[in-house]
């Protein structure tokens, strides 16, 4: 560098006649020429890190946060009673890795999920059918003398208001009533 006339010298050795070559390079243009450089290399720089920025965002996308998206949609389709095949349908099980053993896990649980559901069904109607039955039982037992095994007064007063009350008219109706005294010794 000459500081005198601001410039940079640049020489070489000439073969043969053992001469020298200087040549004269003003300090602006080469500053010039090294700043555009630096800048294409920072544009560069920028241009490859924002690629590979949305790149790695679209993969990222692609395979963690579309698939547990979808997981998070089947579960909360689980949670709202709808069948598992349905909220299970696109996950991708078949991966060998975090999201596809958790997508199988939830597939497993899914299923378990499904079972306990018809098994409670089951119970549930078997259960059902014998409160029927015994509220048939209580009913008969209601209705009937247990020492006699004929209708009571009860079922006596609710035949005659079921007669009184049927919307067809009474053509004839005859009405007997027997009282033994002391039939039951207590």
């Amino acid at each position: 560098h000459d500081a005198e006339s601001g410039s940079y010298l640049a020489f070489t050795r000439i073969g043969g006649p053992d001469w020298r070559l200087v040549t004269l390079f003003p300090e602006d243009e080469i500053a010039g020429v090294a700043h555009k450089a630096a800048m294409m290399m920072l544009v560069l720089g920028l241009s490859l890190q924002l690629i590979l920025l949305v790149t790695v965002g679209t993969v990222l996308d692609r395979r963690v946060s579309q698939p547990i998206r979808r997981l998070r949609d089947a579960a909360d389709g689980l949670a709202r009673g709808e069948p598992p095949a349905e909220g299970a349908a696109g996950l991708p099980a078949d991966q060998d890795n975090e999201i596809g053993s958790l997508v199988r896990s939830f597939q497993a649980l899914a299923a378990k999920v499904e079972q306990r559901q018809h098994e409670l069904e089951d119970t549930v109607a078997v259960r059902t059918r014998a409160l029927a039955e015994a509220n048939e039982q209580l009913e008969h037992l209601t209705r009937t003398d247990s020492l006699t095994a004929l209708p009571n007064r009860r079922a006596f007063d609710a035949d005659l208001a079921q007669a009184v009350a049927s919307p067809e008219p009474l053509k004839a109706m005859a009405l007997g009533m027997l009282d033994v005294d002391a039939f039951k010794a207590y």
